[in-house]
Parts: structure tokens; C-alpha cells; sequence
């Protein structure tokens, strides 16, 4: 195996971006080599996967680290596949774990002006007030970045405005618009 994806990994490098590469490279080097690395790929087997994921969550590897690791296997299988090494995709028989979920928390009113009156002055001060604006994430998963000017939708601007203008008030001078439910532009 660890011949096979030192070739798959050199194989790949240069139709992946280099932000995809290394994430490659670093999981198949820490996680999956020192517990696999000495099968040869055609011995292989689904039971190696499973103790493989199981090892390395008992290790403390979160389930969302060893899915990703699953699925750079199951790409370098798929390619084994292709070029005629093995007859089938062993990985297409594991039953990866499930990514993490993790339950956000939401400061309260009195604790989002708590911390902003402690972060008052901070160079990040403006940071932190997008950060813990209730439309933040919807607003930055919805922005288009590289334009001269930031386009969102009506509704999330007025959400955050609200927000706003609920812990501060008019102190911030914040302008209502986009009435209309179209985009809005801000400067």
C-alpha cells in the first residue's frame, strides 16, 4: 500500500490543487500508512478499513478527520481500479463514520452586549460585531467576494441591521433599505 499511494499521490499532484494535495498527503501519511502502509494493495481489505477508521477514532481523530480520510482511500482505490491493479474498490464496502455535528451556540442579547463592551477599542472591534451579528453566516456564505462592491439579499441585510441596531441603537448609523426584496448594495 505505501508504495502504491506514494505513486497514486505523485500521480495526482499535478491535476489537484496544492490546498487539496497536502491534505492528501498529510492523511494518508499520519493516519492510514502506519496501520496499512505494509499490506500489499491486492491484500487489501475491507476489514483493514474498518479497523483502520476504528483505530483511529479510539486514538482521538474526530469521525468528520477520518471520513475525509475514507474518502482520499476510496479516490486512490478508485484510480487502483481504473488502472487495472485491483479488481474492485475495497473501500465501496466500508460504512465510513458519520461526520461530527456540533451544536452552535448563540450569545444572548445581554451577552453579545457584554462582550462587545469588553472587546470596545479592540483593533477587531468591527470583527467581532459582524461575528455575532444573528445574519452573519448566512450573510458571509452568501456574498459574493471579488466584486468592488458587496451584493446580499435584502432580508439579510435587514436582519442584520435589526440586530444591530438592537445593541446599539442608532449609535452606529446603519441605513435601512432594500425594501423592495431585491439585492442591495453596500459600500
Amino acid at each position: 500500500m505505501e508504495q502504491f499511494l506514494d505513486t497514486w499521490l505523485e500521480t495526482v499532484r499535478p491535476s489537484v490543487a496544492a490546498s487539496t494535495w497536502t491534505p492528501y498527503e498529510g492523511l494518508l501519511r499520519l493516519h492510514a500508512l502506519p496501520s496499512i502502509g505494509r499490506l500489499r494493495l491486492s491484500r487489501l481489505g475491507a476489514f483493514n478499513l474498518e479497523q483502520l477508521y476504528s483505530g483511529r477514532i479510539k486514538a482521538g481523530l474526530s469521525p468528520t478527520t477520518v471520513l475525509q480520510l475514507h474518502r482520499v482511500l476510496h479516490h486512490a482505490l478508485r484510480d487502483a481500479v481504473r488502472w487495472s491493479l485491483v479488481p474492485r474498490n475495497v473501500s465501496e464496502l466500508v460504512s465510513p463514520p458519520r461526520r461530527a455535528s456540533y451544536e452552535f451556540r448563540v450569545l444572548s442579547s445581554e451577552q453579545a452586549r457584554t462582550f462587545l463592551q469588553a472587546v470596545k477599542g479592540d483593533r477587531l472591534e468591527a470583527l467581532y460585531v459582524l461575528a455575532i451579528t444573528p445574519a452573519c453566516a448566512n450573510w458571509c456564505s452568501r456574498t459574493r467576494w471579488g466584486d468592488r462592491s458587496t451584493f446580499v439579499t435584502a432580508t439579510m441585510q435587514q436582519q442584520a441591521v435589526a440586530a444591530l441596531d438592537g445593541l446599539f441603537g442608532d449609535q452606529l448609523g446603519l441605513q435601512h433599505g432594500g425594501q423592495d426584496g431585491g439585492q442591495v448594495e453596500i459600500e
